[in-house]
């Protein structure tokens, strides 16, 4: 990593959702922090 901080994030990046799906679907949810630090591939 280049930064030994963890990622900040601004208040208002909270959006509030539902989510659907039909059962057995799988499903990603992404995380603005995701992958903290970076892999080393």
């Amino acid at each position: 990593p280049t930064s030994s901080s963890a990622p900040r994030f601004a208040s208002d990046s909270y959006v509030g959702f539902q989510l659907r799906k039909n059962s057995g679907m799988a499903i990603n949810l992404l995380c603005p922090a995701q992958a903290y630090p970076a892999p080393l591939f």
